[in-house]
């Protein structure tokens, strides 16, 4: 019989567990979910909400190139003369043993035509400021590109030739600066990895390659989790409370691996119920060899 009664305990607190686990994931994606999206008003951001916890960066594509097929049938590679021109101030230089030009300034932008291709650098030097966990890099490496085939569509309207504004290469240099990671570098360090790089006596790091984008977006959501940290760590406290609450007897005998962990949890001990502190000293004798 006893044998029976001890076997039905041990159902019952696997129950028990059970219907832990279920309470606490229930209760932890209720409170992640309000850290995520809690917000609160900001005076420095003027008519506008930002999210508590919630940190930005600035954000720059530097040299930011794009390739497009292109044909030079009634190409004319001096157009830059033309006296609709002459007050922009392109610059043409000639690259590749005379075989490519290289005009600069034009419309913001340089392009490089090649045998059967051209180049466009956006060279566009806005900062943009990132909100933490947000893809809003995205939609401004959409923007560049954008004026890339804007730019190119002005180049051949000028300059002749032919393309099909289909990219199908693509580079930059991603700068980020302004955050709690990069305000802590110190200006002379220097380091290059294959991802990240910083070359400069600048508080600044850079994505190259035509990956970046994607760097840059892992960057931004991992800040996001840097950003909210305190708030994660206030919702873990407030579910390891509620666990307690639930069930104390499992929560303490989580804390438990030896005779000083009783010790040290004495407090907790002496909210337990009577039959509790007998199950816990049953427990102890068994899993531990020791008496409560």
């Amino acid at each position: 019989m006893e044998k029976q009664n001890i076997d039905s305990g041990g159902v019952d607190e696997i129950k028990a567990i059970e219907t832990l686990k279920q309470t606490i994931k229930r209760i932890s994606d209720v409170e992640f979910h309000k850290v995520l999206h809690e917000t609160t008003n900001n005076p420095v951001w003027v008519g506008s909400k930002r999210k508590r916890g919630v940190g930005f960066s600035f954000y720059q594509p530097h040299n930011f190139r794009r390739w497009f097929k292109f044909s030079k049938v009634g190409f004319v590679w001096n157009f830059y003369n033309q006296p609709t021109l002459t007050h922009i101030g392109i610059t043409h230089k000639w690259l590749n043993y005379d075989s490519e030009h290289w005009y600069d300034n034009f419309f913001g932008c340089s392009v490089r035509v090649r045998k059967n291709s051209i180049e466009v650098t956006n060279k566009n030097p806005k900062w943009s400021l990132i909100e933490h966990g947000k893809d809003n890099c995205l939609d401004i490496i959409d923007e560049r590109e954008k004026e890339c085939v804007s730019v190119l569509k002005n180049f051949i309207e000028f300059a002749g030739g032919n393309s099909d504004f289909v990219v199908f290469n693509k580079d930059s240099e991603d700068k980020i600066r302004g955050n709690s990671v990069t305000e802590c570098l110190p200006l002379d360090m220097r380091f290059r990895t294959p991802i990240v790089k910083k070359e400069y006596n600048e508080k600044v790091i850079e994505y190259p390659g035509k990956d970046s984008p994607v760097h840059v977006a892992n960057f931004f959501e991992n800040m996001a989790i840097i950003d909210k940290g305190s708030e994660i760590l206030e919702g873990i406290s407030d579910i390891r409370k509620e666990i307690f609450r639930l069930n104390p007897l499992v929560a303490l005998k989580s804390k438990v691996k030896c005779c000083q962990d009783v010790i040290d949890n004495k407090d907790l001990v002496l909210l337990l119920s009577h039959k509790e502190k007998r199950d816990l000293s049953r427990w102890l004798f068994e899993e531990l060899s020791i008496h409560a």
